[in-house]
């Protein structure tokens, strides 16, 4: 009975790769029947004697069976991975068990190597017309329950199931995968041998003729499509049918394949003959790259895979054209993405610059390197020391690398035989490469566009591809319009001088200096730095004169000036010290570092940029005065901002807490609702008319929650027993729940959320917050824990110690100081350090005093990766002399324990 079959498809609308799964079931086990669409049928090369487990690297089909109760933690016992293959060379059927959990720290309970015949029977039959195969097994219950009792009627199994596709092509993965069955709630295609809670369900009914499943459709296309095109075994000899295959894409459909394979056919495009796909993270993330029948896959040897060669960043040069991803990384503050791994070796930059220039390009995904946020508050911003034309790195994790391979796949396949042949004879095929990416992003609306940071992100976003403007550009291309390569190198520059301009034992500025990436650390105590930068050695293939443009493409214009050469040679750079600045106008993400470009034209076409980035670094907080002078720098710079842009203000299980734990407390009093010091502080701050736009926020926030919780299904979400389902049903409702707090407010000039969190970072960042309204805060911390009381006693005992604070002249209470001598009013002339010292108290006051239990935002010192940290938490005052030739005196204290880093992960 064939009734219940679903249909498993790479693709719902045009499906090339499909298999249609039947079931059923008897006393004894359960049936399976797997009608594939393969036109390279039962080719699997896996011995079974000598490669137990690996059978996922050909024709194959995996099932995995979780066997425990519904919401119960399965045992190891519980858990099923069932491998059935045709083993080609020694044609026999093939199955490989193993019960347990196969994520990191899982436990494998029992493994049966060859379970054909022992617990598992199966059978395979090719199709008459050659166009697939079909395989068939029965899997006792015995071997799904060992010792427990055989399914019935009215019960139900957990099952997911992967269908691989291979051919001799691929020896090391499959060429196609496809996974189906999965559970609606959480519908994780990804590694799913470690997620048991991704498996569907197959309900065991007692009758059969069952209606269609929804991809019943899929099978009739396939069977029309079949009936429609020449039998695969009559239309073609064996070299035919290889012949068929070269070309650069299997589908045609899509405007980009089909466009290759037309040029590919009347000779005018060179394809990917000859070309390599290097995956670096065991499939993980990966190309489909049976849909690119001209492009090799690099392949490990087993020594290699276990010297884990074949994993994380890739540190040579291949000698052949490769394009490589791997889609992993470590946390933000423990190293970061594969790039930022790089840009930190003493010899990373010059190996990535050996992949540009040797043909390689390696995809990495920017992981939470490039996301918005500080110091994981929220995420954590622009982590990249360097931006580089060396590699591309994808904004987001897993899978984000995909769109970039696809779209350099296709735009080398796109260029002429010429045009390939010279570009990788010469060096330039990845230049060019990243030229077309590059002016072809959909954020280049014009020319000009293409001299902005629009068009040189040190992390790219996939949605922003063109393909299709990138293919079309690159097949455009001849010998003669071919892009010159832009290289600049330093020819002067200031240097640091420890115990001089910088601490004692400050490590150089130079980060490197490669032929396409200058890059700089700002350590000096000088507030700019000046270097002339030479572009005199970038090259046009067919030695035309090069006209050159320098270009700020990062970073403050107030802070930067470039000055070019009358040819524009070289140029004079001076810039100045950068805070933490959003990369764009108007972005939420944030960066420390300044990205110069320069760009060279031959006549016809202009460069890839060549870049010069200064870094400053995030844990520095500096003061200069008017005359450009270093009042103070403290090397332990942190963050007190009270909340960040997040869909998720209130409580959701799984999910970190926001910083404002009780809004209906918050809202209350923002109201006038009650008494006591919060509603005192916020009444001069919120006029009659915000606190009634106030009070019908929280009615709608209470509305909303009471709707939420009279849903019919709401006890299914709250109490649900899969741990994924209720967590992400909770995470929904909190979302729609809070969504008043952050819609905008006529009356308030902004949501409630950014109107309250605004008035809470006033009274932090206000100098005088504590002084002046000490009377009433003390009666406050009288009244707390002792312990907070002790704690607030120490806060503001520091700033004593740290001379910010001092005993009033006059009467009871506290008055401030500063380093910064002057006429102007202290509160005008303190440093940027002192002000982060009161903004320090103030949270504490705060979170224990004023907020108790609203409020819980910890101070966190910003993150800046260890290997660019110069120096321990220590403050430098500065004290001019008498004239400007005068030296001034430093005087140093250190404010806090010694940094203790943590030690790296490689990603």
């Amino acid at each position: 009975d064939l009734s219940g079959a679903i249909v498993m498809a790479d693709d719902l609308e045009r499906p090339q790769h499909t298999v249609r799964v039947s079931s059923m079931y008897d006393a004894t086990g359960l049936y399976l029947a797997l009608e594939f669409d393969d036109l390279t049928s039962m080719v699997n090369h896996i011995d079974p004697k000598t490669s137990p487990g690996r059978a996922w690297c050909g024709d194959a089909v995996q099932l995995r069976f979780c066997t425990a109760a519904e919401g119960a933690k399965p045992t190891p016992m519980q858990i099923i991975h069932v491998d059935a293959y045709w083993y080609t060379e020694g044609k026999q059927a093939s199955a490989y068990v193993v019960y347990g959990d196969l994520s990191p720290g899982g436990k494998t309970a029992k493994v049966i190597e060859e379970a054909a015949g022992h617990g598992a029977q199966l059978a395979f039959r090719p199709t008459a017309d050659g166009t697939g195969y079909v395989q068939e097994m029965r899997l006792d219950w015995e071997l799904l329950r060992p010792g427990g009792k055989a399914y019935e009627a009215g019960q139900a199994i957990r099952m997911v199931i992967e269908a691989m596709w291979g051919d001799d092509r691929y020896k090391d993965q499959p060429a196609t995968r496809v996974a189906d069955l999965l559970n609606p709630s959480l519908p994780e295609r990804e590694m799913l041998w470690t997620n048991p809670p991704a498996f569907g369900s197959v309900q065991l009914v007692d009758h059969g003729n069952l209606p269609p499943s929804d991809t019943a459709t899929l099978w009739e296309k396939r069977v029309r499509r079949v009936a429609e095109a020449p039998k695969a075994a009559e239309a073609a000899t064996t070299q035919e049918a290889a012949a068929a295959l070269n070309r650069p894409r299997l589908q045609t459909e899509e405007p980009v394949a089909r466009q290759l394979n037309e040029w590919f056919a009347e000779g005018s495009a060179a394809g990917n003959i000859a070309d390599y796909y290097d995956n670096r993270d065991r499939n993980h993330s990966a190309i489909a790259l049976r849909d690119y029948p001209q492009l090799r896959l690099l392949e490990y040897t087993p020594g290699a895979k276990l010297a884990n060669q074949d994993y994380g960043l890739f540190t040579g040069v291949r000698p052949q054209v490769t394009f490589g991803n791997s889609s992993t990384a470590s946390m933000a503050d423990r190293g970061g993405s594969n790039p930022r791994h790089a840009m930190m070796h003493p010899m990373g930059m010059f190996m990535l610059h050996g992949q540009y220039r040797g043909s390689n390009l390696y995809v990495y995904p920017g992981h939470h390197d490039y996301l918005p946020g500080h110091n994981g508050h929220g995420l954590y911003g622009d982590l990249l020391p360097l931006n580089s034309p060396y590699v591309l790195i994808s904004k987001g994790s897993s899978g984000s690398d995909i769109p970039f391979l696809n779209a350099a796949i296709h735009t080398v396949a796109a260029l002429r035989p010429e045009v390939k042949r010279i570009l990788i004879r010469e060096g330039l095929l990845m230049p060019t490469l990243q030229a077309i990416l590059r002016s072809s992003n959909t954020q280049v609306a014009s020319p000009e566009d293409y001299f902005s940071g629009k068009a040189h992100p040190a992390v790219f976003e996939g949605k922003q591809i063109d393909e299709l403007k990138m293919v079309q550009a690159a097949h455009a291309l001849t010998p003669q319009t071919i892009p010159p390569l832009a290289q600049v190198r330093i020819v002067r520059e200031d240097t640091v001088q420890p115990g001089i301009n910088a601490p004692e034992g400050t490590p150089t500025e130079r980060l490197c200096d490669t032929p396409g990436v200058i890059g700089r650390v700002h350590r000096r105590w000088e507030r700019t730095m000046r270097m002339t930068v030479s572009a005199a050695d970038s090259t046009d293939r067919m030695g035309r004169p090069l006209t050159f443009r320098w270009a700020l493409l990062q970073g403050d214009p107030q802070r930067v000036r470039i000055e070019p050469s009358d040819d524009g040679r070289q140029a004079q750079l001076t810039l100045a010290w950068h805070d933490r600045f959003a990369v764009q106008p108007g972005s939420p993400m944030e960066t420390n570092r300044v990205d110069v470009g320069v760009f060279a034209r031959n006549g016809v076409a202009w460069s890839a940029p060549a870049f010069v980035c200064v870094y400053y670094p995030d844990n520095e907080l500096r003061t200069y005065d008017d005359h450009d002078q270093l009042v103070d720098v403290f090397y332990g710079a942190g963050d007190t901002v009270i909340g960040y842009s997040t869909p998720l203000v209130l409580p959701a299980e799984g999910f970190g807490p926001y910083d404002v734990r009780d809004w209906g407390a918050l809202l209350r009093a923002a109201a006038g609702e009650g008494e006591g010091l919060l509603q005192q502080l916020f009444k001069p701050a919120i006029n009659d008319t915000q606190r009634a736009s106030i009070r019908v926020v929280r009615q709608e926030m209470e509305t909303l929650g009471a709707k939420v919780q009279a849903r019919p299904d709401r006890a299914g979400v709250a109490f649900a027993r899969d741990l994924n389902r209720r967590r992400e049903g909770l995470r929904r409702e909190a979302e729609e729940c809070g969504q008043p707090l952050l819609q905008p407010n006529a009356q308030l000039g902004a949501s409630v959320k950014g109107f309250l969190e605004g008035i809470l970072n006033a009274w932090k960042d206000d100098p005088a917050f504590y002084v002046q309204r000490h009377v009433a805060l003390d009666a406050a911390i009288a009244k707390c824990d002792p312990a907070v009381r002790l704690e607030i006693a120490q806060g503001r005992k520091r700033l004593v110690d740290l001379g910010i604070y001092r005993p009033a002249a006059t009467g009871d209470g506290w008055e401030l100081y500063s380093v910064r001598l002057g006429n102007a009013p202290v509160s005008e002339r303190l440093t940027r350090y002192e002000q982060l010292e009161l903004k320090r108290f103030h949270l504490l006051l705060l979170n224990q005093v004023v907020l108790p239990g609203i409020l819980s935002r910890e101070y966190s010192v910003n993150v800046v990766d260890h290997r660019l940290v110069q120096s321990q938490p220590y403050w430098f005052t500065f004290l001019s002399g008498p004239d400007a030739t005068s030296r001034p005196s430093v005087t140093r204290r250190q404010t806090d324990p010694v940094f203790k880093p943590k030690p790296l992960e490689d990603p």
